[in-house]
């Protein structure tokens, strides 16, 4: 039987009860080169040379660079065969038909930025290989989406506090009465250098309420001291204020720290003016910006409905003392910033530089005349004429 086997096997007929199976490529070479093996053997082989790896040449292993051709209808090797190992993707062979994938050497195109405020999202350059995976060939590049490549603009950074209150803040009245402004300071405050309408009286006072009246606003003046013209513009003038010649904020004797809480007692002002640290300066105080943080401090806690606007104090005509009260105007920003973002109402104003370079707005080396007075009252009502009813 098995001789008979042979001899059909010789002449090229096929067994009885058997499928015709094609030789594979590592059959037809055991069949070329051994034309001596025995029939037995050549069987055995033609039997199991469709699972058998173990006399496959490199040519014709799973993954070959340049693997023999498969014949049609050649069966697939078993699950259990031992994988070969793996090449680079863009030397795999085509797939078999049905099974087909796409080309290793084509990278995957990554999805468009989503716009989600990440800077750096859309960053292909070197080092980042993207969704296209490692070992991928680079294609040729696209033209630019300027939308695209442009980086999300981040947020921008929380500004500082602003140095005034909110506009909808509305320290005055609405119901037709005056609103009630308190002058409190020194000497300036007082109106020592001013010559008319009579000298050393009403200051920066008697513009300010001239302007007001002019633009149809009501408000009155409010303090223990009186001085200044008893009719303005054939109006009665206010002559209350709280302005003290010689005043510091917390030094000496004469200090007006020690007078605010008496001051606001005897009154309920909706606007307080404040100015003070001239003398301080000139006279060399050990700590004028702390001891301004303590009195801002008692003014707004004992009239936190209050709107207080605090004025740099003007140029000093003397050269040293000029250099200091430049230096005690610089601190105030911060000192105004920080009451402001703890939602005091105060605000600052800048009552340096309409004065500043210009001696002939001087009475004297710390005092304002006539001219002098104008231009700090414009500066004052710039500050406070929208709050006024």
């Amino acid at each position: 039987m098995v001789r008979s086997l042979a001899r059909r096997a010789g002449k090229g007929n096929t067994p009885v009860g058997l499928e015709p199976i094609p030789p594979r490529p590592l059959v037809l070479a055991s069949i070329r080169n051994s034309t001596l093996l025995p029939a037995a053997l050549l069987l055995s082989s033609v039997l199991a040379g469709c699972g058998s790896e173990s006399d496959a040449s490199p040519e014709t292993a799973i993954g070959a660079q340049n693997p023999a051709p498969a014949t049609p209808g050649a069966m697939s090797p078993p699950a259990s065969a031992t994988p070969a190992p793996a090449t680079p993707p863009a030397a795999a062979p085509a797939a078999t038909p049905g099974n087909e994938a796409p080309p290793s050497n084509t990278p995957l195109q990554p999805d468009a930025p989503s716009g989600s405020g990440n800077m750096g999202s859309d960053d292909t350059g070197p080092g980042n290989t993207g969704a296209a995976g490692a070992g991928a060939e680079p294609s040729a590049p696209a033209a630019p989406d300027p939308a695209a490549m442009e980086p999300t603009a981040m947020e921008p950074a929380p500004e500082p506090p602003a140095m005034e209150p909110p506009a909808a803040f509305a320290p005055c009245p609405t119901d037709g009465t005056p609103c009630v402004i308190m002058p409190l300071g020194d000497s300036i405050t007082f109106g020592i250098g001013a010559m008319t309408p009579v000298a050393g009286q009403g200051g920066y006072r008697v513009e300010l309420f001239r302007r007001a009246l002019a633009d149809g606003h009501d408000i009155t003046f409010t303090g223990r001291v009186a001085n200044g013209p008893n009719t303005l513009d054939g109006q009665p003038f206010p002559r209350g204020n709280e302005g003290y010649p010689g005043a510091t904020i917390n030094d000496g004797n004469n200090q007006l720290a020690n007078r605010v809480d008496a001051a606001l007692a005897a009154a309920d002002p909706h606007i307080i003016l404040l100015m003070v640290g001239t003398n301080d300066v000139f006279g060399q105080a050990q700590n004028p910006p702390s001891d301004l943080g303590n009195l801002l401090d008692q003014l707004t806690n004992a009239e936190p409905d209050a709107l207080l606007v605090v004025a740099q104090i003007v140029p000093i005509q003397q050269a040293a003392g000029n250099a200091r009260a430049q230096a005690y105007n610089a601190t105030m920003p911060a000192l105004v910033q920080e009451r402001v973002a703890a939602g005091k109402h105060i605000m600052l104003v800048d009552m340096f530089t309409p004065l500043a370079n210009n001696p002939g707005l001087f009475a004297d080396v710390l005092h304002p005349n006539d001219a002098g007075y104008v231009a700090m009252a414009q500066t004052w009502y710039t500050a406070i004429e929208p709050f006024l009813p």
